[in-house]
């Protein structure tokens, strides 16, 4: 039955692997019995479950990642307090309130970002809210007087401990640039055996080809875009951290360093 239940994995998810007389072949077995039609039915639905995935991720990335913000000018005459969950423990309420700094927008793209500073500290946050940012994504950020790129957390918050940034230039600003992810890469590392595979379910393979190797110190990344595809900036997620990796000549190297854990993120941005 193994062989049976494989040769009807490959005729509804890869056809194209079998010849001619295999198909037949499996046809016959699907509609002679019971249990092999079963299984065609199990796998018929799990390949429409798939392809609906990936009719929805290649709609819900955007073809482009800078979204250009600006200063929502009825936020700035109007400050706001809040704290950010209602059932924060009383001895940390003091620490998670916080003040809205700036608020910029881009009704074009539905994107908004705050800026905030925490009540009883100088640390600010920036919350990017779009629905191009998904829980997991990775949001980057350019903001005017600052040469580095800020890169949040998972779900589009950057938390800025000891920030250059001050809060009357913050105040002060007219715009800013919100980068999403146009594509994404999956690296899990089996933690017992150390051996790595891709989850590239998230990729957009029309785009974007890539090609994996491991090296002792790093896993390079080989990418291969269409004409109109560029890639400009990579950054891996793992544990809660972000890190801007290097690409050069369309090879990203990944420090094996920054690798903890079972699963590290990729995004991509243009």
């Amino acid at each position: 039955m193994i062989n049976i239940e494989k040769h009807i994995e490959t005729f509804i998810f890869h056809p194209e692997e079998l010849t001619a007389s295999e198909k037949l072949d499996v046809e016959k077995m699907i509609s002679e019995n019971e249990e092999c039609r079963m299984l065609a039915d199990w796998y018929g639905e799990l390949k429409r479950e798939i392809d609906a995935i990936e009719r929805q991720k290649k709609k819900d990335r955007p073809s482009s990642s800078a979204i250009e913000m600006v200063a929502n000018e009825q936020a700035k005459r109007k400050q706001y307090t809040f704290r950010l969950a209602a059932k924060t423990p009383a001895e940390n309420n003091k620490r998670m309130a916080l003040k809205t700094l700036r608020t910029f927008i881009s009704k074009e793209e539905g994107a908004i970002v705050r800026f905030l500073q925490g009540e009883h500290d100088s640390d600010i946050q920036i919350h990017a809210i779009s629905e191009k940012i998904a829980p997991d994504d990775v949001a980057l950020i350019t903001v005017p007087g600052l040469d580095e790129l800020l890169i949040s957390k998972p779900g589009g918050i950057f938390e800025l401990e000891s920030s250059p940034l001050v809060s009357d230039k913050i105040q002060s600003w007219s715009s800013c640039t919100l980068f999403v992810p146009v594509d994404r890469l999956d690296i899990l590392v089996e933690e017992h055996t150390g051996n790595v595979f891709l989850d590239s379910h998230q990729t957009n393979k029309d785009e974007l080809d890539i090609g994996f190797e491991e090296k002792p110190e790093c896993f390079e990344l080989h990418l291969t875009t269409s004409e109109d595809y560029t890639i400009q900036k990579v950054v891996a997620s793992c544990g809660g951290e972000g890190f801007l990796l290097g690409i050069e000549s369309e090879v990203v190297e990944i420090p094996k360093s920054i690798i903890k854990g079972r699963l590290t993120s990729i995004f991509f941005y243009n």
